[in-house]
């Protein structure tokens, strides 16, 4: 389940800022093989409580062609979310667990936390992935966490091994809208890693390619998406665990004893 939605995010975040879709004109009609957000913003939700995001659209999307088209009968449409303590739909101004009949929602953060807001119709599904951050102090740093890059070739590879994440590992990035800004993230570890790495504090800065708040790393040093192959991120926790997200690394929260593996292949 992760995999798969891993890798049908990745395509499409790198459609979405790489390639583009294009919206079919008439008369000519998408075959929908598969959904999307109309708004790549939407598929990573990052807020605090009371925060209310509107306009998240389901898009019919041709899995040859990429063009999108809206869905016509939008009465078939249902929205869910994993967990409506944390997040709900508005239907009006009236706090919802799910609604339907509908191709564009709203919704309200309500508590801190992490959920799945999905669109379901014609047995496919898409989902954005919430996180409501706390409202307290932040945790300026998490220490033991080792991160490996797995580049294109050799030439390119580097790691680090138990060093410390800080938050401030990302103050270069004027938009970080979708980076977790009271604990550090994957993102925070792999620039944090490039600056060791490099021994050069700007690394990151100069190096890391970054769309969407954080929310897709379109580069690392030379090696950028292209097509179907880019970057993925897999976690190794302290007890080995193999764990890998099927969200933005900018939202992953790091604990202590992770390793971070980020390797360049096909989705």
């Amino acid at each position: 389940m992760f995999k798969t939605k891993q890798k049908f995010l990745g395509l499409v975040m790198s459609l979405a800022l790489g390639l583009t879709f294009f919206v079919a004109p008439a008369p000519a009609k998408a075959a929908t093989d598969m959904l999307t957000l109309a708004d790549s913003e939407h598929f990573t939700i990052l807020g605090e409580v009371n925060d209310e995001v509107a306009d998240i659209q389901v898009l019919g999307l041709d899995g040859t062609t990429w063009m999108t088209e809206e869905i016509t009968d939008p009465e078939n449409i249902e929205w869910t979310t994993s967990d409506s303590s944390v997040v709900k739909f508005l239907d009006g101004s009236t706090p919802v667990a799910t609604i339907d009949e509908t191709d564009t929602v709203k919704i309200r953060l309500l508590t801190e936390g992490r959920a799945y807001v999905t669109a379901h119709y014609d047995n496919m599904e898409v989902s954005a992935y919430v996180v409501v951050e706390t409202d307290g102090s932040p945790t300026v740093s998490v220490s033991d966490i080792s991160v490996y890059v797995d580049a294109p070739g050799t030439v390119n590879d580097f790691y680090v091994i138990n060093e410390t994440v800080n938050l401030t590992d990302l103050d270069w990035m004027l938009d970080n809208g979708k980076t977790l800004k009271k604990d550090s993230s994957a993102l925070h570890g792999l620039a944090m890693a490039g600056n060791e790495y490099y021994s050069d504090p700007d690394w990151a800065e100069n190096n890391l390619t970054v769309f969407s708040g954080g929310s897709y790393v379109a580069g690392i040093g030379a090696d950028f998406a292209s097509g179907t192959e880019g970057w993925m991120y897999t976690i190794v926790d302290v007890n080995n665990n193999i764990i890998e997200p099927d969200f933005a690394a900018s939202v992953y929260e790091l604990q202590s004893g992770d390793s971070v593996v980020w390797e360049y292949k096909n989705w």
